[in-house]
């Protein structure tokens, strides 16, 4: 994240050169009785390697921003599924509409997101292991499918990438 967003405050990493925002209520001066999260505030959980910890750090920060009354949308980019699963969808390959269906224009985002508890889910499933290949099969244009579905959920307070491991076109997506 490149600053702060307006009311929040920010940290800089002098490691990297990074200006980290943080997430949670607007300073008592902020004029919005709330601030919202800019599309170039989304927040992708990757890395290359699997098993450290990408679900379980995006579940638990969807959580605790929605704890904290943020509109929060946790997307799982991932063909296993795993965050859908955790979100308590016992069956990811059941859902008809989830975020492959989304980026290939099968679905709407509204028809897709489920409403859970904790926080609302765009789910993902094997779907999005036959997605990469259209995909790709589009070229650039492929890669903007993500951003151009979630421009329309720009007015929540959050949103969440849940990316599997590896580099995949959806990956790279996440990040555009």
């Amino acid at each position: 994240l490149p600053t702060a967003p307006k009311g929040g405050s920010g940290t800089d990493d002098s490691t990297t050169g990074i200006r980290l925002a943080s997430i949670g209520r607007p300073n008592a001066d902020c004029e919005a009785s709330k601030w919202r999260i800019d599309m170039e505030n989304t927040v992708a959980v990757m890395t290359p390697k699997g098993g450290v910890g990408k679900t379980t750090t995006a579940i638990n920060l969807a959580a605790a921003l929605k704890e904290e009354t943020l509109d929060v949308l946790l997307v799982d980019n991932d063909w296993q599924g795993s965050a859908t699963v955790h979100a308590g969808i016992k069956e990811p390959d059941e859902i008809h509409n989830g975020l492959a269906e989304v980026m290939l224009g099968h679905a709407s985002i509204q028809e897709a997101v489920i409403s859970t508890p904790w926080f609302d889910l765009l789910p993902g499933n094997e779907n999005l292991a036959n997605a990469d290949l259209h995909l790709l099969s589009l070229g650039v244009e492929g890669v903007y499918k993500m951003r151009d579905a979630l421009k329309t959920e720009a007015h929540r307070d959050a949103i969440l990438i849940d990316c599997e491991p590896g580099l995949s076109i959806r990956l790279i997506a996440a990040l555009a």
